[in-house]
């Protein structure tokens, strides 16, 4: 009989298999194990969006728009949909890796056995789907009807949503362990009324152990996504920025680039919140102990309890151990994107302003 975490991931896993990013069967029992047939529904999904973008690389339309005013709104989609073809890539080697690692999180989640269980946000989740929908669809009318169009309007539109389904699915599996954090504090609490023993208090620290180990190990899974995702979603706000300014008078173009910015700032947002939950969780936890040792002595002086209480690990999120992901990151992310917004402005103008005082000066030479 599986229990209810076990479930829950299950269920949290079923968008990610059907999107090709998650090639794996979790049985009832916590176990993972790589499936043969979801390992080629991701070769297969894969292979399609590089065909796609061989595709429209050859083809007359790209060389046409490329020597129009739209070629930077091209080459921006472009990148992206390359950047989320090596992401999701990266992202599917690197789980494969780490399916023993992750076998190791899911059983210890499986240790834990409760009723009530949140698993994510569905509005944000409802906002970015439907945003996914809506932009290409937009493009696709605003471009007229050609098949190399749609289709690469198609691509770009799977190709995010699949890279959405992956985040969704770090954040849902956040969710369930801050369930169990929530779990364990509430434990705590109650044998605190109860005049709690030694041994207990030595169980829930282990419990806590095992948590932040289990933390760890999805931090560690998912770090190469976490990673090229804040990365991506720096670079795409930043230039959406830019051909917001720079083409303000097409109330398309700046809709739809204006859409784009609302759903990576979502992710972004999602990404930071769901750590930063997760973390407090994790606190709630020590902070329930400090009070414990205040309120008893005699567990104060308990020289066992404070050595596992010292060589408790801390949880911590990083993206894939190059910077840690909090509020700070994502404050400082915005900030750097509209610096950077700013001095491509700023570029823009000087060479504008170059260009008129070249003109200027052939023309007073012609002149005289």
């Amino acid at each position: 009989m599986s229990s209810n975490t076990i479930k829950s991931l299950i269920n949290v896993s079923y968008c990610s298999k059907y999107a090709g990013v998650f090639p794996f069967q979790i049985n009832s029992d916590g176990n993972v194990t790589l499936s043969k047939i979801w390992l080629i529904w991701s070769i297969l999904t894969q292979s399609f969006f590089i065909a796609v973008l061989i595709l429209v690389l050859q083809s007359e339309i790209f060389a046409l728009i490329l020597s129009s005013d739209e070629s930077l709104a091209l080459v921006l989609t472009l990148c992206e949909v390359t950047l989320f073809l090596v992401t999701i890539i990266v992202h599917i080697i690197w789980i494969i890796k780490c399916r023993q690692q992750l076998e190791n999180a899911f059983l210890i989640l499986a240790e834990f056995e409760f009723e009530n269980i949140a698993v994510g946000e569905k509005k944000k989740k409802i906002m970015c789907f439907l945003g996914l929908i809506t932009l290409p669809l937009a493009d696709c009318i605003t471009s007229g009807i050609d098949f190399t169009a749609t289709l690469f309007s198609l691509a770009d539109y799977l190709q995010s949503t699949f890279l959405f389904v992956a985040i969704f699915q770090f954040t849902d599996m956040l969710k369930i362990l801050d369930s169990c954090f929530i779990y364990i504090t509430d434990s705590l609490k109650t044998s605190e009324k109860l005049n709690i023993s030694r041994p207990v208090l030595k169980q829930h620290l282990e419990y806590n152990n095992k948590l932040i180990e289990c933390g760890q190990i999805l931090n560690e899974c998912f770090g190469p996504l976490l990673l090229l995702v804040l990365v991506s979603s720096f670079a795409i706000i930043s230039f959406s920025l830019y051909y917001i300014y720079n083409f303000w008078q097409y109330p398309d173009v700046t809709t739809t680039c204006a859409g784009w910015v609302t759903i990576f700032l979502i992710a972004f947002h999602s990404i930071v919140k769901s750590c930063e939950n997760t973390v407090d969780k994790a606190d709630d936890f020590y902070k329930c102990i400090s009070d414990l040792l205040i309120k008893d002595e005699q567990i104060s002086i308990d020289n066992n309890i404070q050595l596992m209480i010292l060589n408790g690990n801390k949880m911590k999120f990083t993206a894939f151990g190059y910077f840690t992901i909090n509020y700070g990151l994502f404050c400082s992310m915005l900030a750097a994107s509209v610096s950077y917004f700013l001095v491509i402005i700023e570029f823009k103008n000087l060479s504008k302003n170059g260009k008129e005082n070249n003109n200027n000066i052939l023309n007073d030479t012609t002149t005289s």
